[in-house]
């Protein structure tokens, strides 16, 4: 991609390498207080990649459970 001030390559992977998402309903929801949800964040965060070279790796998995 060229821009006004110079130029930038992205590393793409072919989608059909992945597998398809599951289809979510919106029935459900849950609801946090956002304190607790950065504090749970905070606590997981230091260890997610940065360098984009492992995409798998650049975020946090939440499992929501009823009751949990």
């Amino acid at each position: 991609m060229t821009y006004q001030t110079g130029n930038v390559h992205f590393a793409l992977d072919n989608a059909d390498e992945y597998p398809t998402p599951p289809d979510f309903d919106d029935k459900g929801g849950v609801t946090m207080v956002p304190s607790e949800l950065a504090t749970a964040i905070s606590m997981v965060s230091w260890s997610t990649a940065n360098d984009g070279l492992r995409p798998v790796m650049e975020g946090v998995y939440m499992n929501f459970r009823k009751g949990k």
